[in-house]
């Protein structure tokens, strides 16, 4: 949907001829779109821990994991 809207967008933004009211119209659909995208953004760091401490480098079982070779 978001590929679509941006397609959209462009051809209204490229095209001298277009209308207040299709600027208007494809301006809230990507406003629309955009408050989905900080929503689900929001939602999601919500779910990651967020620190300041370098990542852990064990592979996820509480061992570290070894280089290759």
């Amino acid at each position: 949907m978001a590929s679509t809207l941006l397609g959209h967008a462009r051809e209204l933004l490229d095209d001298p001829k277009a209308s207040p009211r299709e600027l208007r119209f494809v301006s809230t659909r990507l406003m629309e779109a955009l408050g989905d995208t900080l929503r689900v953004a929001h939602s999601r760091g919500q779910l990651l821990r967020i620190t300041d401490d370098p990542p852990d480098p064990s592979d996820g079982n509480g061992e570290v994991a070894q280089p290759a070779g």
